[in-house]
């Protein structure tokens, strides 16, 4: 699905390409925890790369920075009962925090 809407935003104005394939079967329930939960670490690694850039101009610049990146603020153990138990994994949250010139 965002690959057909990726599609239809880059393409040429004009240009007709024919409609992407739709999965009509529902996401797998017991998949589906597991498959957010993977598709957050790439997003955290996305962003930490984007905040170590951000530091490290910053430092280039001569501007003293500091940065604190904690992905999951919780811990493992939390974690797996969210997945194992009916308390199934609605959210999932965590922390980024970068003081420059030590403000």
């Amino acid at each position: 699905m965002h690959a057909g809407d990726k599609s239809r935003r880059v393409s040429a104005p004009g240009s007709e390409r024919p409609p992407a394939v739709v999965n009509t079967q529902p996401p797998s329930e017991l998949l589906q925890p597991i498959i957010d939960l993977l598709q957050y670490q790439q997003f955290c690694v996305k962003i930490k790369a984007e905040l170590d850039k951000m530091v490290s101009a910053l430092a280039r610049a001569g501007v003293p920075c500091t940065l604190r990146f904690h992905p999951v603020g919780e811990t493992g153990q939390s974690l797996q009962r969210r997945l194992t138990g009916e308390n199934i994994l609605k959210a999932i949250g965590g922390e980024a925090l970068l003081r420059i010139d030590e403000r």
